[in-house]
């Protein structure tokens, strides 16, 4: 805390984290109590649950009396927001303006905004005070920090929450293993996914990518593999396209190329992430003519799609010869509306 508040940029946070527990009065015991959900707390959901979060805002603002269930709703729409940071002055307004202390539901939302940040500094404090509050018991709460702890790549620490839960839910044991996976722990993150009562393709996926995300890509094309084998339906497009780009960084283009009449019989050629991982695939594996092929057969494209087939046009012939003439119609065009 003390390190904290000698930093003049982390102001906002020092203060909102700050205040709390020391300075903020002491709450009647019916305030914990979380009451009924009044209708503010069901517009502000309403509102930031359709992207709408300034107007969840002016809801919470003309609000006659603002209590836990308003602030956790809000909370929780900002910390899931492009702006994470809100929840710190928000959090002193409630500290400090309303009197109020911080239930499980805050607690989760605060957390997840440390998640988002990757503040390994602010997600310790947090944790702290959840310790020394009377909810440090609760598994939302617990969840939160793993995803925290995961984040900041300290998994060590995310075991150590995880081994503190009694019934572990799918959610908890997913976010440990991806954990493990992202931060290059590739034996504890296998360990612990083969321990795991029950796997969906949620899992699948989320140990797949992490490998990805670590470079471990031999490990993650294995896995889908393995996947496979042990017949888990796939319905989603992202693990293929996932896989696909361990197989980009492999330069394994026969493999690829398996994935592609794989990505074929699955329907999944629509998928416009699939189509961009096989642009990047066949551009890495020196296939510069089906990378060409994927390209000019989609029916729309983003700046990923116009910035792979540039990068690969680029490698293979130079800049100044096909990537020129892309150049040219990428200036032409607008890369994010339909063709």
């Amino acid at each position: 805390m003390h390190a904290l508040s000698r930093r003049r940029s982390h102001g906002l946070r020092r203060g909102a984290l700050a205040t709390g527990y020391s300075q903020c009065p002491r709450t009647p015991p019916q305030v914990w109590t979380r009451p009924p959900g009044p209708r503010a707390s069901a517009r502000v959901r309403l509102r930031s649950g359709s992207g709408l979060l300034p107007d969840a805002h002016r809801v919470f603002d003309d609000a006659p009396r603002r209590n836990l269930h308003l602030y956790s709703a809000l909370l929780a729409a900002v910390s899931h927001s492009s702006r994470p940071t809100l929840v710190f002055p928000l959090l002193r307004r409630m500290l400090s303006n309303d009197a109020l202390r911080p239930d499980h539901f805050v607690l989760a939302s605060l957390t997840s905004a440390a998640a988002r940040l990757r503040s390994l500094r602010i997600g310790r404090q947090l944790h702290a005070h959840f310790e020394a509050s009377p909810f440090r018991g609760d598994d939302v709460v617990k969840s939160s920090l793993i995803d925290m702890y995961c984040k900041c790549v300290v998994p060590k620490d995310a075991r150590k929450v995880f081994d503190s839960i009694g019934v572990k839910n799918n959610v908890v044991w997913t976010a440990l293993v991806s954990g493990y996976a992202s931060g290059g722990y590739s034996n504890e993150a296998l360990e612990l996914f083969r321990s795991m009562p029950a796997r969906s393709l949620f899992t699948w996926t989320t140990l797949i990518s992490g490998f990805v995300k670590a470079e471990n890509n031999a490990s993650a094309v294995g896995l889908f593999v393995e996947m496979r084998q042990d017949g888990v339906r796939i319905d989603d497009a992202f693990v293929l396209a996932t896989v696909i780009g361990g197989v980009a960084d492999l330069a394994a283009l026969v493999l690829g190329r398996q994935l592609h009449c794989f990505a074929m019989r699955l329907g999944f050629l629509s998928s416009l992430i699939v189509r961009n991982a096989l642009v990047d695939m066949y551009s890495k594996c020196s296939d510069i003519h089906s990378a060409r092929e994927v390209f000019e057969g989609l029916t729309s494209r983003d700046i990923i799609s116009w910035t792979t087939i540039l990068v690969g046009e680029a490698q293979e012939n130079g800049p100044n010869t096909k990537a020129q003439s892309c150049t040219q119609v990428l200036k032409q065009s607008q890369p994010n509306k339909q063709k």
